[in-house]
């Protein structure tokens, strides 16, 4: 149903146990969960409920049904519950363009990039937001790797950042611009949206390969606990599953343009 450079889309099957992917949909300004076997969508928070006028850039999960969100245009950040229907605003004005975020891996708190070059922080226990660190450039990225080491993609490359001190400790060099990211525990490395690419990057040897090629606009990236691929691009939501295969899980229809995905492995993962 569809092709590209390098690549053929093949009609989706779902690949269990994952049961679903919960996406930011910027078009409707709200938050869709994704069934993997029908591919049907149902709308988790909605514009009616979210800030109608901005529109949702990441999230995470806090605990099974709260996740934090945070806002593309106004620098809001807040917490909204999909069982409850809720939403509770933690302010604006955070930062000029918020993007990705990571959980701690104690759970303690979140990070979160600011494309003006800011990782902020957002402490669980207080629910309080401060700087984590400061003048990193065009912050898109960030992801924790199975060790706790903290890594941000920061334009062409990506930096380890000290994940107590936000001091950057080495930088890795990238074919070009970066996006969302995304850390693969069953090849250890860092899964990067770069231009129409995917790359790995190990951050052992510092190599960078190619996972796949010829896709529009990747964005948002997370990677199941079977190895999975979840991609959002212009044109929808992508699984690259664990036999090179690349499926479309759902198409940008009726307004709808996803974003990012919320994680699907490891710290701040939603439940399935």
């Amino acid at each position: 149903i569809g092709g590209g450079t390098g690549f053929a889309y093949y009609s989706y099957q779902s690949t269990a146990p994952s049961s679903f992917v919960i996406a930011t949909d910027r078009g409707n300004n709200q938050i869709d969960r994704i069934d993997l076997a029908t591919r049907s969508v149902t709308v988790l928070l909605s514009n009616k409920v979210l800030p109608g006028s901005d529109s949702p850039d990441s999230i995470i999960f806090l605990n099974s049904t709260q996740m934090l969100i945070d806002f593309i245009n106004s620098g809001e950040i807040g917490i909204g519950d999909i069982q409850q229907h809720t939403y509770k605003s933690l302010g604006a004005g955070h930062g000029s363009a918020l993007r990705d975020m990571a959980l701690r891996p104690d759970g303690s708190s979140v990070l979160i990039s600011d494309q003006g070059g800011n990782i902020l922080e957002f402490h669980t226990d207080t629910q309080k937001i401060s700087t984590f660190t400061q003048n990193l450039g065009g912050v898109q990225g960030l992801a924790f790797d199975s060790n706790g080491n903290l890594y941000a993609a920061v334009g062409g490359q990506v930096i380890q950042l000290d994940p107590a001190t936000g001091k950057q400790l080495k930088t890795f060099s990238l074919p070009g611009g970066s996006d969302g990211m995304a850390y693969d525990g069953h090849h250890h490395t860092l899964d990067i949206a770069v231009g129409s690419t995917i790359l790995a990057l190990n951050t052992q040897t510092g190599q960078t390969s190619v996972l796949i090629d010829g896709i529009s606009t990747p964005d948002g990236l997370a990677i199941d606990r079977q190895g999975n691929l979840y991609i959002a691009d212009n044109i929808g939501v992508l699984e690259l599953n664990t036999n090179n295969q690349l499926l479309i899980v759902g198409t940008n229809t009726d307004g709808i343009a996803w974003d990012d995905v919320a994680p699907l492995s490891g710290a701040g993962a939603a439940s399935y």
